[in-house]
């Protein structure tokens, strides 16, 4: 089976529902994964044709209709768990840009099977779409600013933030970050930079992008970063600090929660 896509939304995908699934077993729990080729007939075109059909099912305490159409939402929250979560709303944002779609069967008691259907690549359609659509960007006239030399890390980057709906302004180097926040900052609502940069580093670039416009909330990514050293960003003013590897569902949720 062969599809287009990017690798890192896909792995986070199947880790991202696996995840789900544990959670919702008890030390009994028994979670199926299947991967297959399908063939779907939909009332909408653009669900129809063949497809890798990737299902992850377990036998765990299952959710009703309402809470599966909640836990589409991001943040979705139950009382057992006050964590709050992504999951199938992360889920369904991957699987969307890569033109599949997602559907959830779930009984209360017996369990939950998610089904994600994700076009296969042939002879017919290799040639096209070559690149996979933008999200569409809910929050179109406020930006997020991305700071990084690293274009891998960027993509991934710019990929989350429109996840989340919001538009990117992007800088290689913290010189360059200021010059555009001088410009711009009354749009920018968040400021995303490594600690590590060239010209202005992370950390200096956070105190002036504060001097100029204190509201905005600025997240620093680090390598290796002792406890001492994020209290002493964080009283500087910086809103959160990300240690790398960054997990993306992590990342997508300490950012949230700083732009709520």
């Amino acid at each position: 089976l062969t599809i287009r896509g990017n690798i890192t939304l896909l792995k986070t995908l199947i880790n991202n529902l696996i995840l789900n699934a544990r959670d919702a077993c008890d030390e009994n729990g028994r979670i199926e994964i299947k991967l297959r080729k399908a063939k779907k007939i939909h009332e909408s075109p653009s669900k129809e044709g063949e497809f890798m059909e990737l299902l992850i099912k377990n036998n765990g305490k299952g959710m009703s209709e309402e809470e599966i159409l909640e836990a589409f939402k991001p943040f979705y929250t139950t009382k057992s768990d006050e964590s709050m979560g992504l999951g199938l709303y992360l889920a369904k944002s991957i699987v969307e840009k890569h033109h599949g779609y997602i559907e959830i069967d779930s009984t209360p008691g017996k369990g939950t099977e998610a089904k994600v259907y994700i076009p296969l690549l042939t002879a017919d359609n290799k040639n096209t779409n070559k690149d996979l659509p933008k999200t569409r960007q809910r929050k179109a006239t406020k930006f997020i600013m991305l700071v990084e030399d690293d274009p891998d890390v960027l993509e991934v980057e710019r990929e989350i933030i429109h996840m989340l709906g919001y538009k990117t302004l992007e800088a290689e180097n913290g010189k360059e970050a200021l010059e555009i926040f001088k410009k711009r900052h009354e749009q920018i609502i968040a400021v995303l930079t490594d600690l590590s940069m060239p010209k202005i580093g992370g950390l200096a670039l956070a105190k002036k992008i504060k001097q100029i416009s204190p509201s905005t909330k600025v997240i620093i990514i680090s390598g290796y970063i002792t406890m001492d050293e994020v209290e002493i960003m964080h009283n500087e003013g910086v809103d959160g600090v990300l240690q790398k590897p960054v997990e993306l569902e992590n990342f997508m949720r300490k950012l949230s929660n700083i732009l709520k």
